[in-house]
């Protein structure tokens, strides 16, 4: 972006060009099951993510506790209406093509075995110990 100002020297103007590199983001969204999270995520000069899809689904496992196991697919509401499976880096080239106000994600586990993990590592199903 170009931003000019125009100084007044005595009689003469001086016109300065200032280039500003500005930092854009995109706002991300995403949902699973009744929890709603956000965060950003860098937009390159050539208005691609600064994030691939293995650092988006390293980030969403993160932020919802997942398993490493986690088996989960990615699904967003294109421009169209439609929703539309993300599942690799080209998907996110063409989100970004779309230039949606802000990417909102519906996460969906495939199974139970990858949800989310306890916070102290149990699993909530201890065997109780036989006192003696």
């Amino acid at each position: 972006m170009y931003l000019s100002s125009v100084y007044t020297i005595g009689c003469n103007f001086f016109i300065a060009f200032v280039l500003i590199a500005m930092d854009s983001a995109m706002v991300i969204k995403v949902k699973y099951e009744d929890t709603l999270r956000r965060f950003s995520a860098s937009v390159e000069e050539n208005s691609r993510l600064d994030l691939n899809m293995v650092g988006l689904r390293a980030k969403i496992s993160s932020i919802f506790n997942f398993t490493a196991y986690a088996n989960f697919i990615l699904r967003y509401v294109d421009e169209d209406g439609d929703l539309v499976n993300l599942v690799d880096d080209d998907d996110l080239r063409d989100v970004m093509r779309q230039q949606l106000k802000f990417l909102r994600i519906d996460v969906h586990m495939i199974n139970n075995s990858g949800g989310k993990s306890d916070a102290d590592g149990s699993s909530g199903s201890a065997t109780p110990l036989n006192m003696i």
